[in-house]
């Protein structure tokens, strides 16, 4: 007895030192193997912003009346007659991105000049310039000019219409010409007189 259990521990030993991956699988046989895996630990996903906090990729949108404020900054005489009475003045006019988040102007505004009984008729030419589009981060601001012809009568309102938005935005009117059948000359936005 005591014989066979020497012949029996070396070949118990011999499996037991036999690594499972180098032994060759036995075509003909059938067999089921349990495979056991670990998870492994993952660092926890980055939450998603909402929509409305996420940069804005690509192009950034055009500018609404909504998203402006107008100011007038500088009222001045562009052209004078030999006797120095004015013929033409020249305006500058600051907007400013009061949205919530950038927008872009590019071209040239469109002007209306109101009096006490309506819209007055008046022709919006384009001066020349360079027309590229500018980027309104929330706060910051473009200015642009309109020149008028001068007269004693003055605007009770003037509305700026911006490229594709059909709503216009009050501007202020202060000493704003308003000459029946005018001309307004206006500059591209970046650009002033």
């Amino acid at each position: 007895m005591s014989r066979f259990l020497l012949l029996l521990v070396p070949c118990v030993l011999a499996a037991a030192c036999v690594p499972t991956e180098s032994a060759q699988p036995d075509l003909g046989a059938t067999s089921t193997t349990a495979v056991t895996t670990t998870a492994r630990p993952t660092a926890a996903p980055e939450p998603v912003p909402a929509a409305q906090e996420r940069p804005t990729r690509g192009r950034t949108r055009p500018c609404r009346g909504s998203d402006l404020a107008v100011t007038l900054e500088n009222w001045r005489p562009r052209e004078r007659t030999s006797d120095g009475a004015t013929v033409v003045v020249a305006v500058d006019y600051r907007l400013r991105n009061e949205g919530a988040d950038p927008c872009t102007v590019q071209g040239w505004p469109e002007l209306t000049l109101y009096t006490a009984t309506g819209p007055l008729e008046a022709h919006n030419s384009r001066l020349p310039g360079d027309t590229p589009v500018i980027t309104l981060p929330r706060g910051a601001d473009t200015t642009f000019s309109a020149s008028f012809k001068h007269c004693l009568a003055r605007a009770t309102g003037v509305r700026l219409r911006l490229p594709d938005d059909p709503d216009p935005v009050p501007v202020p009117s202060d000493e704003v010409p308003a000459c029946v059948l005018t001309d307004i000359a206006v500059t591209p936005f970046g650009r002033t007189l």
